[in-house]
Parts: C-alpha cells; structure tokens; sequence
C-alpha cells in the first residue's frame, strides 16, 4: 500500500505533462536537416516520421528509431538545438524516465559522441541542474541502474545548471558488445521522491566510430633508419613506439619519427597515439622483415656547404659521403623559423617545399626530377648502372620570406636522404637514409 501511495505521489508530481494536458495530435513538418556524417544513431534529431498526441508522452508520441525505455518521456516541438524537434524528461539515480534505441556498439573501438542538452525549470522541484547519462547494455534497461556486467555507462555530463542548449562531446570504449542505446536525466539524489528529480532536454544524438589514422612508411626493415609519419587527420600531441626498434622526432610537430631496427630483428611495427576528433587513438602499422642481404653501409653522412638565396627561398648544396649509389632522393620533413630582429614575427613551425625548378645535377647522375605527387621530395639518378660515387647535390628550397628587408631570421630545414646502392650478389641491396637538420642565416640587408 506505501509503495502504491509513493508512486501515485511520484505521479502526481512529477507528472508526464510539462506543456498541456490536452488530448491531440499533429503531424508536424520535419525540421531542418541536422548533419551527423558517420553517424550509428538513427533519427539523431527526433525528427523523422515524429507524431506528438497531447503533452508528447511516449509512447502515444512516436518518432522513428526511439522508443520509451521506462517512464513516459516527452517528444517535443519547437525550440530544439539543431531543429524543432527534443525529447524532455525527468529523473534522478533511482526513478525517472528515459529514451533507449537499438545500437551495437562493438569492443575495442573508441567511439565520441556529440549531443546538445540543456536544464529545464519545474517549481515543484527542488534540485536546479540536471545531467545527462548514457549507457550501452546487451538488452533493454527498466530503471536507471547500470548493473555492472551487461551494462556500462559511456558518458556522463558535468552538472548542467543553464535552460539554453549546450553541446557536449566526449571518447568511449565498451568492454563487450552491446545493443541498446538508453539515455536518461540524473542528480546528485538517489531518493524515491518527485520533489528529488530532475528535468533534463536533449536533442541532436550522434556517436561516431573514431577510426586510427594511417601511418605511412617503408612496409619492410630493408630502409635504416626510416621515416615513419601519421597522416590526417590526427592531430599532436604525438607518442611514438617502435617494436625491435628506437624511434627519434624528424619533425617540428610530431608527425614523423625516425625509426632505427635492430640488426637481430626480422621485422617489427610501429605506433603512434594521436588525437582524432578529441580522440586519443593508437594506430599501428606493422613492418615485414627484410630479404635482401644486409649490404646496407652505415657511413652515410650529409653536411651543409653552402646555401645561397634564389628566387622563392634558397639553395641548399649538400655533400653526401658514403658509398657509390643509384638513386638519391632528398625530401624535405620540416622547417622552423627563429626570428633575429624584434618585432618582425613569431617563432615556430613553417612550411618549406622543394621547388619545382631545380638547379643541374652532379656530374655522373640525372635529374633532378620533382614528382608532381609529392612536391618535397627531389630525386636524382645515377647515369651509370653500377652507380657513381656521392658528391654535392644542390637543391632550391622554397621557403617563406623575410617580408622586410630590415627583417633578419634563421631557418632551420630537416631533410631526409634516401640512398639505394647497387644490387649485391644479384639482390637489390637495402636502401640507406640519413636525415640531417640545416641552419641557415637570412639578411636581406646585408651585401
């Protein structure tokens, strides 16, 4: 009898209506078109195929995907975040109402999630803010527990306390499969009291699979050291690891690392965690053994000798030592700037790029050749089949100007050399890179 009394009281107080008790029903227009791209939420607007009858409680009200998972909560119209269509409900951590769909969410994939939420005032309620709880469970959910095992909370909001829309974003895992989606409105109270709840509104549901970015590179251990670099959309900070190798940045943000295999190692991989979307991810790439001889010579070695300004940027000539080779490639990771005179800038990253017009090759070799796929990169081959010996190799690199004549500065330019050598007892031999980092001082005003 006291627990039939307490729900009649819950009831009455809290009730399904926060609109108007009238019974009717309305086919109202669909909204405007709320973008998700990836998006495993169907109906994330709460505007496809909507019907509200009277007050909105579901599930006399419907909209396609969405259904009542306990308690009656409200389909409404008009002021919604992205579109004239949210859902209003109320609760706490023991009694409430809540939305729940079908959604399979699988382990070991990080998802984010975006959706707008906002606080709604009701006067026969004692707490001022709401959150918002999302869960994923193997089956349907009847209360607002999260009973550990077929059940996990995937997001919960901080205490939202403003009656205007605010969007919230977060990362999840779950640690099973599970296939149902149910979200629902929260407090601080865990007490069977009405007068304990919260009112809570949400709209504009999305949950994206984060996928990890590519990590680009020489698929075998042939190339020592080689480069390694994460492509977008990940963003730094960037922590690199190299399985049966040693790991050294190349470049001003992160995104590329030198890495080093060890000789007793046929094959190894690498990582790298990044952000996506707000995500932190690893990504992976394994690295096959190498089958050519170990003929690889670890004499390489680059120094500057001169850079003289040209149009566009500078030339950079290069001596190279080591053994006589094939091909050379020179290929541009980074450049950064330090300004010497006050006030012409700020210090940091900046982009340099090989030029497309390049100066003549060394005697002995052809080119240069600039691929038109990958512009910072420069490539000379050897005129000879056996190879020919290395030398100085200039190349024009395009680099930002000074903007000012009275404005001096100091470039810094990593680039990596990428040298094959003759084939070896009739294999191709492994491939040798170095990258070397340049200085360079800029005076404009200076004879």
């Amino acid at each position: 009898m006291r627990k039939q009394m307490l729900y009649r009281a819950l009831a009455a107080i809290c009730g399904a209506a926060i609109l108007s008790t009238a019974a009717w029903a309305q086919q109202l227009p669909a909204g405007r078109p709320w973008k998700c791209p990836g998006n495993l939420v169907t109906n994330d607007g709460f505007n496809l195929n909507t019907v509200i009858v009277g007050d909105g409680s579901m599930p006399a009200s419907r909209t396609d995907a969405w259904t009542s998972a306990y308690g009656t909560p409200q389909l409404q119209s008009g002021d919604g975040c992205h579109d004239p269509y949210y859902i209003s409900f109320w609760g706490n951590q023991a009694v409430g109402e809540a939305i729940q769909q079908p959604l399979v969410l699988q382990p070991g994939v990080v998802y984010s999630y975006e959706f707008c939420a906002r606080f709604h005032h009701d006067n026969g309620k004692v707490p001022q803010n709401v959150t918002i709880v999302m869960r994923a469970s193997i089956g349907p959910l009847t209360n607002p527990t999260c009973p550990s095992g077929p059940c996990e909370t995937i997001a919960t909001t901080p205490s939202i306390t403003s009656q205007n829309w605010a969007t919230f974003t977060g990362c999840f895992t779950v640690k099973q499969p599970t296939a149902y989606l149910t979200i629902s409105p929260s407090n601080g109270s865990s007490a069977l009291d009405g007068a304990q709840t919260s009112f809570g509104q949400i709209d504009n549901v999305c949950i994206r699979e984060v996928k990890a970015p590519v990590i680009e590179g020489p698929a075998n251990t042939c190339t020592i050291p080689a480069t390694y670099c994460v492509k977008s959309p990940a963003t730094g900070p960037f922590t690199w690891t190299a399985t049966n190798g040693t790991t050294q940045p190349v470049n001003a943000d992160g995104s590329c690392v030198l890495v080093t295999w060890g000789q007793n190692n046929p094959s190894g991989s690498v990582h790298v965690i990044s952000t996506v979307n707000g995500c932190k991810i690893t990504s992976h790439l394994n690295v096959g053994e190498c089958l050519r001889p170990p003929c690889c010579h670890h004499v390489l070695k680059a120094s500057l000798v001169k850079s003289e300004p040209v149009s566009g940027g500078a030339a950079l000539t290069v001596a190279l030592g080591g053994p006589p080779a094939t091909l050379v490639k020179a290929k541009v990771l980074g450049a950064s700037r330090v300004w010497q005179t006050p006030g012409c800038g700020t210090n940091g990253t900046i982009t340099a790029t090989a030029s497309s017009s390049q100066p003549p090759a060394p005697s002995g070799w052809n080119g240069p050749v600039v691929p038109f796929l990958n512009g910072n990169e420069v490539i000379w081959q050897s005129n000879a089949a056996g190879g020919n010996a290395l030398g100085q190799f200039t190349m024009n690199v395009q680099l930002p100007s000074t903007g000012s004549m009275k404005c001096n500065d100091s470039i810094t330019v990593c680039i990596e050399f990428e040298v094959t050598l003759p084939a070896a007892n009739g294999l191709p031999c492994r491939t040798c890179t170095i990258v070397q980092c340049f200085t360079i001082e800029r005076c404009p005003s200076c004879p």
